[in-house]
Protein backbone atom coordinates (compact mmCIF):
# COMPACT_ATOMS: atom_id res chain seq x y z
CA UNK A 1 0.00 0.00 0.00
CA UNK A 2 1.50 3.45 -1.18
CA UNK A 3 0.12 6.69 0.24
CA UNK A 4 0.81 9.08 -2.49
CA UNK A 5 -1.15 12.27 -1.55
CA UNK A 6 -3.97 12.98 1.23
CA UNK A 7 -6.50 13.06 -1.37
CA UNK A 8 -4.69 9.49 -3.62
CA UNK A 9 -3.80 5.70 -2.18
CA UNK A 10 -2.57 3.23 -4.36
CA UNK A 11 -2.22 -0.55 -3.71
CA UNK A 12 -1.29 -3.65 -4.98
CA UNK A 13 -0.40 -7.25 -4.84
CA UNK A 14 0.88 -10.24 -7.04
CA UNK A 15 0.49 -13.79 -5.93
CA UNK A 16 0.91 -17.55 -6.72
CA UNK A 17 -1.05 -20.09 -6.04
CA UNK A 18 -1.52 -23.72 -6.42
CA UNK A 19 -4.54 -25.73 -5.80
CA UNK A 20 -4.78 -29.61 -6.10
CA UNK A 21 -8.01 -32.05 -5.82
CA UNK A 22 -7.27 -34.31 -2.58
CA UNK A 23 -9.12 -37.26 -3.73
CA UNK A 24 -7.54 -37.13 -7.53
CA UNK A 25 -3.39 -36.83 -6.30
CA UNK A 26 -0.75 -35.88 -8.18
CA UNK A 27 -3.09 -35.99 -11.22
CA UNK A 28 -2.05 -32.80 -13.24
CA UNK A 29 -5.28 -32.64 -14.61
CA UNK A 30 -6.68 -31.66 -11.32
CA UNK A 31 -3.94 -29.14 -10.76
CA UNK A 32 -4.96 -25.70 -11.64
CA UNK A 33 -1.90 -22.55 -11.07
CA UNK A 34 -2.14 -18.69 -10.78
CA UNK A 35 0.01 -16.34 -11.19
CA UNK A 36 -1.57 -12.79 -10.93
CA UNK A 37 -0.70 -8.87 -10.28
CA UNK A 38 -3.70 -6.85 -8.69
CA UNK A 39 -3.48 -2.54 -9.07
CA UNK A 40 -6.05 -0.63 -7.10
CA UNK A 41 -6.19 3.15 -7.47
CA UNK A 42 -8.08 5.35 -5.17
CA UNK A 43 -8.54 9.41 -5.30
CA UNK A 44 -10.86 11.21 -2.94
CA UNK A 45 -13.07 13.88 -4.88
CA UNK A 46 -14.73 15.19 -2.14
CA UNK A 47 -14.37 14.00 1.58
CA UNK A 48 -17.76 11.67 1.44
CA UNK A 49 -17.09 10.52 -2.40
CA UNK A 50 -13.70 8.23 -3.54
CA UNK A 51 -13.37 7.58 -7.25
CA UNK A 52 -12.08 3.37 -7.49
CA UNK A 53 -10.52 1.76 -10.36
CA UNK A 54 -8.51 -1.67 -10.60
CA UNK A 55 -6.39 -3.74 -12.78
CA UNK A 56 -5.65 -7.68 -12.88
CA UNK A 57 -3.69 -9.65 -15.05
CA UNK A 58 -3.76 -12.99 -14.50
CA UNK A 59 -1.77 -16.07 -16.25
CA UNK A 60 -4.37 -19.21 -15.29
CA UNK A 61 -3.01 -23.29 -16.08
CA UNK A 62 -5.26 -25.64 -15.95
CA UNK A 63 -4.28 -29.04 -16.73
CA UNK A 64 -2.44 -28.89 -19.89
CA UNK A 65 -4.22 -25.55 -21.10
CA UNK A 66 -2.74 -22.14 -19.88
CA UNK A 67 -5.37 -18.59 -20.00
CA UNK A 68 -4.18 -15.42 -19.87
CA UNK A 69 -6.54 -12.64 -18.82
CA UNK A 70 -7.18 -8.88 -17.70
CA UNK A 71 -9.70 -7.21 -16.07
CA UNK A 72 -10.69 -3.44 -15.41
CA UNK A 73 -13.31 -1.97 -13.24
CA UNK A 74 -14.03 1.78 -11.87
CA UNK A 75 -16.76 2.92 -9.62
CA UNK A 76 -17.41 4.89 -6.70
CA UNK A 77 -17.37 4.75 -2.81
CA UNK A 78 -20.09 7.18 -0.87
CA UNK A 79 -19.71 7.83 2.70
CA UNK A 80 -23.45 8.89 3.51
CA UNK A 81 -22.74 9.72 6.86
CA UNK A 82 -20.24 8.29 9.54
CA UNK A 83 -22.19 4.94 9.74
CA UNK A 84 -23.30 4.52 6.00
CA UNK A 85 -20.97 3.52 2.99
CA UNK A 86 -22.40 2.88 -0.24
CA UNK A 87 -19.55 0.91 -3.15
CA UNK A 88 -20.62 0.63 -6.42
CA UNK A 89 -18.04 -0.99 -9.36
CA UNK A 90 -18.55 -2.63 -12.68
CA UNK A 91 -15.98 -3.65 -15.26
CA UNK A 92 -14.41 -6.31 -17.84
CA UNK A 93 -13.08 -9.17 -17.68
CA UNK A 94 -10.76 -10.63 -20.71
CA UNK A 95 -9.62 -14.01 -21.32
CA UNK A 96 -7.38 -15.12 -23.73
CA UNK A 97 -7.13 -18.72 -24.50
CA UNK A 98 -4.59 -21.09 -26.21
CA UNK A 99 -6.34 -21.13 -29.63
CA UNK A 100 -6.36 -17.12 -29.97
CA UNK A 101 -9.69 -16.88 -28.93
CA UNK A 102 -10.83 -13.80 -26.58
CA UNK A 103 -13.89 -14.43 -24.56
CA UNK A 104 -15.30 -11.10 -22.42
CA UNK A 105 -17.45 -11.18 -19.40
CA UNK A 106 -19.14 -8.41 -17.25
CA UNK A 107 -18.22 -7.55 -13.52
CA UNK A 108 -19.73 -6.31 -10.92
CA UNK A 109 -19.67 -5.14 -7.01
CA UNK A 110 -22.24 -3.80 -4.91
CA UNK A 111 -21.68 -3.11 -0.83
CA UNK A 112 -23.64 -1.60 1.89
CA UNK A 113 -21.50 -1.20 5.27
CA UNK A 114 -23.24 0.05 8.49
CA UNK A 115 -21.22 0.58 11.41
CA UNK A 116 -23.68 -0.54 14.14
CA UNK A 117 -21.10 1.19 16.99
CA UNK A 118 -17.75 1.53 17.46
CA UNK A 119 -17.44 -2.73 17.90
CA UNK A 120 -19.75 -4.30 14.98
CA UNK A 121 -20.03 -3.78 11.44
CA UNK A 122 -22.90 -5.29 9.29
CA UNK A 123 -22.17 -5.49 5.26
CA UNK A 124 -24.29 -6.96 2.25
CA UNK A 125 -22.44 -7.37 -0.59
CA UNK A 126 -24.03 -8.41 -4.42
CA UNK A 127 -21.11 -9.74 -6.86
CA UNK A 128 -20.55 -10.91 -10.06
CA UNK A 129 -17.31 -12.63 -10.78
CA UNK A 130 -15.81 -15.12 -13.17
CA UNK A 131 -13.19 -17.64 -11.57
CA UNK A 132 -11.21 -21.45 -12.85
CA UNK A 133 -12.70 -24.22 -11.69
CA UNK A 134 -12.42 -28.41 -11.27
CA UNK A 135 -15.82 -28.84 -12.09
CA UNK A 136 -15.91 -30.87 -15.40
CA UNK A 137 -12.33 -31.33 -15.61
CA UNK A 138 -11.40 -27.53 -15.47
CA UNK A 139 -14.12 -24.59 -16.86
CA UNK A 140 -14.75 -20.85 -15.90
CA UNK A 141 -17.24 -20.45 -14.17
CA UNK A 142 -19.42 -17.39 -13.33
CA UNK A 143 -20.72 -16.69 -9.54
CA UNK A 144 -23.28 -14.47 -8.65
CA UNK A 145 -23.10 -14.10 -5.31
CA UNK A 146 -25.29 -12.52 -2.20
CA UNK A 147 -23.50 -12.06 1.40
CA UNK A 148 -24.12 -10.97 4.80
CA UNK A 149 -21.10 -10.08 6.70
CA UNK A 150 -21.50 -9.54 10.47
CA UNK A 151 -17.51 -8.17 11.84
CA UNK A 152 -17.42 -8.18 15.93
CA UNK A 153 -14.28 -7.14 18.08
CA UNK A 154 -14.35 -9.21 21.48
CA UNK A 155 -12.19 -7.65 24.54
CA UNK A 156 -8.86 -6.30 23.05
CA UNK A 157 -7.08 -8.49 21.35
CA UNK A 158 -10.09 -10.72 19.28
CA UNK A 159 -12.14 -10.07 16.70
CA UNK A 160 -15.26 -12.34 15.21
CA UNK A 161 -16.29 -12.69 11.46
CA UNK A 162 -19.03 -14.63 10.18
CA UNK A 163 -20.59 -14.53 6.41
CA UNK A 164 -23.25 -16.23 4.96
CA UNK A 165 -23.06 -16.49 1.27
CA UNK A 166 -25.61 -17.70 -1.15
CA UNK A 167 -23.86 -18.76 -4.74
CA UNK A 168 -25.74 -19.47 -8.14
CA UNK A 169 -22.49 -20.56 -10.30
CA UNK A 170 -22.79 -21.13 -13.79
CA UNK A 171 -20.75 -22.35 -16.59
CA UNK A 172 -19.41 -19.60 -18.78
CA UNK A 173 -17.94 -21.02 -21.93
CA UNK A 174 -20.88 -20.01 -24.78
CA UNK A 175 -19.61 -23.12 -26.97
CA UNK A 176 -19.94 -25.23 -23.77
CA UNK A 177 -22.76 -28.02 -23.32
CA UNK A 178 -22.12 -28.93 -20.21
CA UNK A 179 -24.55 -26.73 -18.71
CA UNK A 180 -22.89 -26.31 -15.13
CA UNK A 181 -25.54 -24.56 -13.06
CA UNK A 182 -25.15 -25.08 -9.49
CA UNK A 183 -26.73 -23.29 -6.02
CA UNK A 184 -23.95 -23.07 -3.34
CA UNK A 185 -25.19 -21.65 0.44
CA UNK A 186 -23.36 -21.82 3.38
CA UNK A 187 -21.17 -19.79 5.97
CA UNK A 188 -17.90 -19.25 7.12
CA UNK A 189 -16.44 -17.83 10.65
CA UNK A 190 -13.38 -16.26 10.97
CA UNK A 191 -11.49 -15.58 14.53
CA UNK A 192 -8.47 -13.48 14.50
CA UNK A 193 -6.40 -12.84 17.42
CA UNK A 194 -4.10 -9.73 17.26
CA UNK A 195 -0.54 -10.85 18.36
CA UNK A 196 0.86 -7.29 18.28
CA UNK A 197 0.70 -4.13 16.18
CA UNK A 198 2.51 -6.26 13.68
CA UNK A 199 1.27 -9.85 14.20
CA UNK A 200 -2.53 -11.68 13.84
CA UNK A 201 -3.28 -14.61 14.03
CA UNK A 202 -6.49 -16.28 11.45
CA UNK A 203 -8.76 -19.33 12.27
CA UNK A 204 -11.19 -20.13 9.67
CA UNK A 205 -13.97 -22.49 9.09
CA UNK A 206 -16.43 -23.01 6.41
CA UNK A 207 -19.32 -25.35 5.49
CA UNK A 208 -21.00 -25.20 2.45
CA UNK A 209 -24.30 -26.79 0.48
CA UNK A 210 -23.91 -27.27 -2.94
CA UNK A 211 -26.85 -28.55 -5.39
CA UNK A 212 -26.25 -29.44 -8.69
CA UNK A 213 -29.35 -28.05 -10.68
CA UNK A 214 -28.77 -30.87 -13.41
CA UNK A 215 -28.51 -34.15 -11.51
CA UNK A 216 -30.00 -32.61 -8.54
CA UNK A 217 -27.17 -34.14 -6.15
CA UNK A 218 -26.87 -32.37 -2.99
CA UNK A 219 -22.92 -32.34 -1.40
CA UNK A 220 -21.69 -30.61 1.34
CA UNK A 221 -18.11 -29.04 1.54
CA UNK A 222 -16.27 -27.93 5.00
CA UNK A 223 -13.01 -26.73 5.54
CA UNK A 224 -10.57 -25.25 7.89
CA UNK A 225 -7.32 -23.22 8.01
CA UNK A 226 -4.77 -21.25 10.09
CA UNK A 227 -3.39 -17.81 8.64
CA UNK A 228 -0.39 -15.42 9.96
CA UNK A 229 -0.25 -12.06 8.54
CA UNK A 230 2.99 -9.58 9.51
CA UNK A 231 2.72 -5.88 8.59
CA UNK A 232 6.65 -4.56 8.02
Amino acid sequence: IYDISPLSLINYEVWHSIQKRSETGNNELQSLTEDAFRLNYEYALSPKVIALSSLIASAIQMGNQKTLSDAYSIGLSYNSSARVTLTLNGGYQFRHTPDQATQMAQLYRFAFLYLVGPKTVIETRLTKEVRPSFADEGIFVVEDTVSFVVTQSIALRWRAKFLADYILREDDNPTSFLGLKQNDIGGQLNLSYFISENDTVIFSFSSFMLEDLRSKKISRRSSAAISWNHAF
